[in-house]
């Protein structure tokens, strides 16, 4: 059903480095997300920014995924996983003591979760095909 695209070595490196790119900077918004979570309760639009933020994370990796030669769906799904763990490392990043220099290691979580996707890409692609055939026939 899906298979991962070929790229060049030179393509590869870069698409690579753009998904380190992108897992660091979802890593600082589902930061960002945890922050408005907190502060919900007084503010409506909080949830929506929430909203905003985790599209934008999966956005930039389903992109990257892209680049690295994932078909778009299998990108989409694949960032939306990502982005769902993501989220689970932020929120264990708010809970941590400063000197144990939390922003740090929720980013060094958030790479460890990415790299099957990153030494792997062609066993993933073909799990994730697997599974929508499953569900999905075809």
């Amino acid at each position: 059903m899906w298979t991962l695209q070929p790229r060049g070595d030179a393509d590869r490196l870069l698409a690579r480095l753009a998904l380190l790119a992108a897992v660091a900077g979802a890593v600082r918004l589902e930061e960002l997300g945890e922050l408005l979570r907190r502060k919900e309760h007084r503010a409506w639009w909080a949830g929506h920014g929430r909203d905003v933020i985790n599209a934008a994370a999966v956005l930039a990796l389903a992109s990257a995924l892209t680049l690295l030669g994932f078909p778009a769906p299998a990108a989409f799904v694949a960032g939306g996983l990502l982005t769902l763990a993501l989220t689970g490392v932020s929120a264990l990043e708010a809970r941590l003591p400063e000197r144990v220099h939390p922003r740090a290691l929720a980013i060094v979580f958030g790479l460890l979760l990415a790299l099957p996707l990153l030494l792997w890409p062609g066993a993933v692609v073909d799990g994730l095909s697997a599974l929508a055939a499953a569900l999905f026939g075809g």
